[in-house]
């Protein structure tokens, strides 16, 4: 009979401490899933953080591809603008200097003809 109490109180005993370590393991688990949860939460963040700087950084580039564009056509209108500038004074160089010999020319011609004329 005692050794049948002893049993039984062991018995109990034996379930207690099993009901105790699964009561633990639960408890465990369920802090590691709440750590789990709390670094999957921090990695969420720091993804919708990093996607603001992509953003960001993304409009920084349009802006500067979109400066460097413009300063571009500035620079290519203005070269242009000189280059137009620079043919059209040495034509009117060519020109003057044609007008010239043509005077040169023609006076020569006129001496050579009064020459001529003598």
């Amino acid at each position: 009979l005692r050794l049948e109490k002893d049993k039984c109180v062991l018995k109990k005993t034996l379930d207690k401490v099993e009901h105790d370590r699964l009561i633990t393991e639960d408890i465990i688990r369920s802090w590691d899933r709440a750590e789990i949860d709390r670094q999957f939460r921090r990695v969420e963040e720091e993804n919708v953080a990093l996607q603001r700087q992509i953003e960001n950084l993304q409009a920084i580039l349009n802006e500067s591809e979109h400066q460097h564009a413009q300063r571009l056509i500035d620079f290519n209108t203005r070269n242009r603008r000189e280059t137009e500038a620079e043919t059209a004074r040495i034509r009117s160089s060519q020109t003057a200097a044609e007008r010239a010999l043509e005077a040169r020319e023609k006076a020569h011609r006129a001496r050579v003809k009064g020459l001529e004329d003598q």
